[in-house]
């Protein structure tokens, strides 16, 4: 006899999006407020991707897409990853989709905090200050994400 799993209410997904005090009211309009924790999260995230690239333990999807590309054109991952945002916005004109401030700043700072953070965060070599990289990596992702 199967019952249906019980899911405390804090567990079960949102049917909504959630409205956060810096939320913009325009698409490319926003206070300083709203366009400091969007500059905040993104930096955060490009700098989380970059702790991951640098681990050399794995990465998400998107990077490995744009790592894959600098192994085959001259291209560092910094320019790779807004290439490839910047390719995903162009496929978003037959849906007639038009981006805004948040999603171009998406494309500009976290290709600008990955290859700044590559270039600059030292490369470890002990499999324990590596491993810490990606804890690291991935908090910084979630912060970032959650901004």
């Amino acid at each position: 006899m199967n019952r249906p799993l019980k899911v405390p209410g804090w567990l079960r997904p949102s049917r909504t999006i959630p409205v956060t005090p810096w939320r913009s009211a325009a698409r490319w309009r926003a206070r300083p407020s709203t366009l400091g924790v969007l500059i905040l999260g993104l930096a955060l995230f490009g700098t989380g991707e970059a702790l991951l690239v640098v681990a050399d333990l794995g990465n998400g999807p998107w990077t490995v897409f744009a790592q894959g590309l600098t192994e085959h054109t001259p291209m560092s991952i910094g320019l790779a990853t807004f290439v490839l945002s910047v390719v995903v916005l162009l496929l978003w004109i037959p849906l007639r989709e038009r981006p805004g401030l948040g999603t171009i700043a998406n494309a500009v700072i976290i290709a600008g905090a990955l290859q700044i953070g590559v270039q600059v965060i030292p490369y470890p070599s002990a499999l324990w200050l590596r491993l810490l990289f990606v804890i690291g990596g991935i908090a910084l992702i979630g912060l970032g994400s959650g901004l």
